[in-house]
């Protein structure tokens, strides 16, 4: 039989991103079923964010510093680079509060990089196909099997996006119903969350954190298309194709958002 289903991507920050929430570490959910996390979930890569960070700009840290004098030295890159994405937030609600542009606020937004961002990806919806593709029912397995090969290639797909935790998360099953069946149950979904790292030219370390420079490493840039859009895009086809493999077409959902051309946003602003 051949399905068709939806798929979601939400990428979102730090500010978004819980890892315990993901390690399902020091935390109890409502609808999350502990035997189904012990048993089903799965665990690709599960770093500290402090050794990730030693990992990848360990060396470039201590290489900046030695070239500057002690007051202009940055003693942690991490605390560096959390400060600054916190000050972008702060100067980013002010002005929303203030009425600002969103041309304003977007360019508050590029400023600075988050620490890391977080991808979330799932396939079908929980209503799909009567139910059969929610955690715990019949179909869940097609749906883990197109995610996990997905997942296996993202590293090297996106060699600038320094992948230091990720999940396969199956255990939301829901609550009892008195006959013993479940309910509100979710569907299989990876939580991706990693660091963009650029090693071009430019000010800072000689490798740091970026998001733009990551992606325009990675060939995703245009003048007339967002490097975000044309990322997504690109995981977008990837997921499909594999799907493909799986009798799964990958369709639009009816509240999927229609992504616009770089020049056509800013008219439209």
């Amino acid at each position: 039989m051949n399905y068709k289903l939806t798929a979601s991507f939400h990428k979102g920050t730090c500010s978004s991103s819980h890892l315990n929430h993901n390690r399902r570490k020091n935390i109890t959910l409502p609808h999350v079923d502990t035997f189904y996390t012990v048993l089903y979930n799965k665990c690709y890569v599960d770093m500290e964010l402090s050794d990730a960070y030693e990992k990848l700009f360990g060396n470039a840290l201590r290489t900046y510093n030695s070239t500057k004098k002690p007051s202009k030295q940055i003693p942690n890159y991490l605390e560096h680079i959390q400060k600054q994405f916190e000050e972008r937030e702060r100067k980013y609600q002010e002005a929303k509060s203030s009425g600002q542009s969103r041309k304003s606020l977007a360019k508050i937004r590029s400023r600075y990089s988050a620490p890391y961002n977080e991808l979330i990806v799932s396939i079908s919806n929980a209503d799909a196909y009567s139910e059969s593709f929610r955690c715990g029912h019949e179909n869940e397995h097609i749906a883990v099997d197109i995610l996990d090969e997905y997942m296996r290639s993202f590293q090297e797909r996106n060699p600038h996006l320094f992948v230091f935790s990720a999940f396969m998360h199956r255990d939301e099953v829901g609550g009892k119903t008195e006959n013993g069946m479940t309910s509100n149950a979710g569907v299989p979904h990876l939580h991706i969350c990693y660091i963009p790292w650029t090693d071009e030219k430019g000010r800072g370390l000689p490798v740091r954190v970026s998001e733009s420079g990551a992606l325009r490493q990675q060939n995703l840039s245009s003048p007339d298309t967002f490097s975000t859009i044309l990322f997504q895009e690109q995981e977008r086809k990837i997921l499909s194709e594999i799907a493909l493999h799986h009798q799964v077409e990958i369709i639009e959902g009816k509240h999927a958002k229609k992504h616009i051309s770089k020049s056509a946003y800013i008219l439209q602003q």
